[in-house]
Parts: C-alpha cells; structure tokens; sequence
C-alpha cells in the first residue's frame, strides 16, 4: 500500500516567517515614531530655554537702562555716552548666576550710541551646562519717540562659547522691544 506524504509540510516555517516579518517591521517602526517625538520633545525645550534666556537678557538691560548705564538723549535731542565702561553684572546674580561682558559704547553719528554685552546664565539642568543672551542696546535721539532706548535680546540654550559651533540642536529666541512709529493722523 502505497504512503501518503503530507502535502502541508513547510507552512509552518512560511507562517513563522511572515509572522517574524510583520512583528519587526511595527517594531521598527514603532522605534522610528518614538525617536522623532524624543527629538521635537527636545528642540521644545530648547526653544523655551532661548526664551527665557532672551527675556533675561532683555531684563538685566531694563535693570541697567533705569540708570541710563547706556547712555541717554541730551535735551538738546543728542545722545550722551556712559561715562562707566565697566564690566557689570545683573541684579540677582545668586538666582542666574549671570556675568555680562560690555563692550564699549560705539558712537554711530552723532544721533546714536549701540552697546552690546553677552550675558552667560548658568543653569545645571541644561546638557551643556549653560544658556547665553546677546543683547543690543540702542540710543537714539533720532528714533520715535525720541527718548525711546532699543534693547533687542537674542538668547541660545547654549553657553556663549559653544554659538560657533554646527549644534543642530541650538536654539535662538529673539526679543526686541522696537517701537511701533505711525506718523500722526492728518486731519481732513
């Protein structure tokens, strides 16, 4: 009598195969999903540490504009530059840990003076240990109003040495408080 052989030999190493196949590529794409929300998860972060490192910057300047450290207008609509062109620091430097390098006033006409000074803010939980603000403050008799004093801030959730480097992971945050100047409504 003849021996039936069995026609369903093999399918199990078929199913274990594509079963294989299906589970790795969820995995793989699980494991894609996972490592882009880790990577926006991190550049959110940064964005919020320039942030506040921009508005840092911008306050330390406000603290040192009150005292007209960076110059001021004249009556006579010019500008007079600081006689001080020390380094300073900012008020609370026990909460930031902030030093600020100065750069001397440059005159720019005789309408205008432009300081600029970096601010290195110290913060441990940060992977390169520290934020930086670069802040540009701008005297102009010129400007509208003419006693407004410009502070741009621009902060980085990177320390200052490291803004030179390729790190596609820097962030920069931008502040400025330029006035918004319409000319006066003409009457019919």
């Amino acid at each position: 009598m003849p021996i039936k052989k069995n026609q369903s030999r093999g399918f199990v190493i078929l199913y274990a195969v594509i079963i294989t196949t299906v589970v790795l590529v969820m995995g793989v794409s699980l494991m894609n999903i996972v490592t882009k929300q880790l990577v926006l998860s991190s550049i959110s972060r940064g964005a919020k540490l320039s942030y506040f490192a921009a508005i840092a910057g911008k306050d330390c300047a406000e603290y040192w504009k009150a005292i007209d450290y960076f110059g001021r207008v004249d009556e006579n609509g010019g500008v007079v530059a600081p006689s001080n062109q020390s380094i300073i620091g900012c008020p609370d430097n026990t909460q930031i840990g902030g030093f600020l390098l100065r750069q001397p006033a440059t005159p720019v006409g005789a309408t205008m003076l432009v300081t600029k000074f970096q601010l290195e803010l110290v913060e441990p939980d940060t992977p390169h240990g520290g934020l930086c603000s670069l802040v540009t403050v701008t005297v102009d008799s010129s400007a509208c109003p003419a006693d407004w004093i410009m502070i741009e801030s621009e902060g980085y959730n990177v320390p200052c040495g490291q803004l030179a480097s390729d790190n596609p992971r820097r962030v920069k945050s931008v502040y400025s408080d330029n006035p918004n100047c319409y000319p006066p409504p003409t009457t019919p």
